[in-house]
């Protein structure tokens, strides 16, 4: 598992954000500049931030009050840089001009959430599924939300709601079981982790927080064959490590939680010195 702050992660379109990028008039209102605009989603397409947001505010200046289609294009743009601050602005501008545009809400409330405004994403969330009452994306997103803010039960709800709205989603049962596990439920924890790796043979992390259930309730061998899977999967897997060596310090096989515990730390995890002084205890080894 994940620690807490990490279990949560916002679902990405392109890199940091969902992203739609649109050429011509997808908005309902004349645009001018429209070979500009799509001069520089060109420039997007191919990495090429500066200039895209070079082509989208020569746009915007010729026509500032109207032309939604490069305030949103260059949104993007902002939010792939990293910009997250100008890219809420441009967005904020999109939602004035036309206000009733759902993913406009959805693009804004990612980029809150990557931020770290939660409440603010909750919002913008809110405020697409509104629009759209069968956003999934943004039911799930909005799970994952209240899920950073430790509303775990609000969280399920919305993570049940994306569920029933697409009944193979991978993620929602996965970030289910996180916020199960969160409340203390391991048994329905583990049921989502073993309904998202049932479809998907190879998601490691549904393997590695299967085995920490496993592991929460004695069940070690279990534990371990999961985390295995995971590490095989993805052998960089750093968590999956830390969480393999607890399950050997609990087992007693002290040498196999050392070699899990110093893999962890070198590919970068942080150790916690609590685990590290038991582990020197129980095995009466200095490392």
């Amino acid at each position: 598992m994940r620690d807490r702050s990490q279990n949560f992660n916002v679902i990405c379109g392109m890199i940091l954000i969902s992203l739609f990028l649109f050429a011509g008039n997808v908005f309902g209102e004349e645009q001018t500049g429209k070979e500009v605009i799509n001069k520089g989603i060109e420039c997007l397409r191919k990495g090429m931030h500066d200039e895209a947001i070079a082509d989208f505010t020569k746009a915007i200046q010729m026509d500032s009050k109207n032309n939604v289609d490069a305030y949103y294009n260059r949104a993007a743009a902002y939010a792939i840089k990293g910009d997250f601050d100008k890219a809420i602005l441009d967005f904020s501008r999109v939602i004035e001009i036309y206000p009733g545009y759902a993913e406009v809400y959805y693009n804004r409330g990612t980029v809150y959430g990557v931020k770290g405004d939660f409440s603010k994403a909750i919002s913008d969330f809110g405020a697409a599924i509104e629009i759209n009452p069968k956003y999934v994306a943004a039911f799930l997103n909005r799970g994952i939300m209240y899920g950073k803010k430790l509303n775990m039960d609000q969280a399920i709800f919305d993570f049940n709601k994306a569920i029933e709205l697409y009944t193979d989603y991978i993620k929602a049962f996965h970030d289910r079981g996180n916020a199960f596990y969160e409340k203390g439920d391991l048994e329905q924890a583990k049921a989502d982790y073993i309904g998202a790796q049932g479809m998907n043979q190879s998601c490691a992390e549904a393997y590695c927080n299967r085995g920490v259930a496993y592991t929460n309730k004695g069940n070690l061998v279990e534990a371990i064959s999961d985390i295995d899977k995971a590490i095989k999967i993805e052998p960089d897997y750093t968590e999956a490590y830390y969480n393999r060596a607890f399950a050997y310090f609990l087992g007693r096989e002290y040498d196999k939680a050392w070699d899990d515990l110093h893999e962890a730390e070198k590919l970068g995890y942080k150790i916690n010195p609590k685990f590290v002084g038991d582990l020197k205890k129980a095995s009466r080894r200095e490392e």
